[in-house]
């Protein structure tokens, strides 16, 4: 048994908050799920917090997650985290790097990384005006053209297929894997094929992009064969590299030091939310 939203479910005697007989300085990295969580935490059992966020507000990568269609929802959960943080009077600092001069500017007792990961880029070639990050279409940040083509077929690739496919775009997901949904649990995925399959996505597995030129994408098969669309649009969503350049950085500045969430490896919001917990009872 497992709980997005309550790590400790089914692990209530393991994962007891305990009043921490020492109260230390923290300084939390990144305010995404793992982030928060581990603020919260930290901050239940007594410990100074300060969380740093170069956002100008908290939430990371679970704000695009509430944005695909049914997914509304999902925003719940950092509602309900920002007025604990606030509530528990963890210092936020909003729309701030951390530097050197923040580092030194306090002697931090423990340190903890959770600036998540940055989406992935395929190497196919120059990048072209056609191609367009997944997170940069649901936040809004871009606009599609009426035909797409979506590179990757896992949660995020479906979720903004469906995303884009309710606005009456014409589109297609090519994963260069067997079957889609590899990342979603049976039920979702389930219900993911089923909505996309009414929204009339055409789906195409063991196919990989070769390249994208001027409006128009080859794509190979398995076989090794060639066929060739008119696109406007070419939306990646082929997953995520660990943001975690700090590391090296961050070693040896306090006593104890933590990486967490998709900073240590990307996964999803339930990993997040329990390196969080987990940490955040750690310290």
């Amino acid at each position: 048994m497992t709980c997005l939203v309550n790590p400790a479910a089914a692990k209530e005697k393991s994962m007891s908050l305990i009043p921490a007989l020492v109260p230390k300085k923290v300084m939390v990295i990144g305010g995404g799920l793992a982030g928060m969580e581990a603020a919260r935490v930290a901050a239940l059992r007594g410990h100074t917090v300060h969380l740093y966020e170069k956002e100008k507000e908290v939430g990371g990568q679970w704000k695009l997650a509430a944005i695909p269609p049914g997914k509304e929802g999902f925003a719940d959960l950092t509602k309900y985290l920002l007025p604990q943080l606030q509530k528990l009077g963890v210092k936020l600092h909003l729309e701030t790097q951390v530097t050197d001069k923040i580092l030194e500017a306090e002697n931090w007792d423990v340190i903890v990384l959770a600036t998540g990961a940055t989406p992935v880029m395929p190497d196919l070639g120059a990048a072209t005006e056609e191609m367009i990050m997944a997170g940069d279409v649901l936040s809004g940040k871009t606009t599609t053209g009426e035909r797409v083509i979506v590179v990757g077929g896992n949660a995020v690739g479906l979720e903004v297929a469906a995303f884009l496919a309710v606005r009456e775009k014409k589109i297609e997901v090519v994963e260069m894997m067997d079957r889609i949904g590899k990342d979603l649990g049976p039920t979702v995925s389930s219900h993911l094929r089923h909505r996309l399959n009414e929204l009339k996505v055409k789906i195409s597995c063991s196919t990989k992009v070769r390249a994208i030129s001027q409006g128009m994408v080859t794509v190979v098969d398995k076989e090794d064969r060639e066929s060739y669309s008119e696109v406007d649009s070419v939306v990646i969503a082929i997953g995520s590299r660990s943001n975690d350049q700090l590391v090296q950085k961050l070693r040896g500045k306090a006593l104890e030091f933590y990486v967490i969430g998709d900073a240590l490896k990307p996964r999803n919001g339930l990993f997040a939310m329990r390196e969080g917990a987990e940490v955040g009872r750690k310290i």
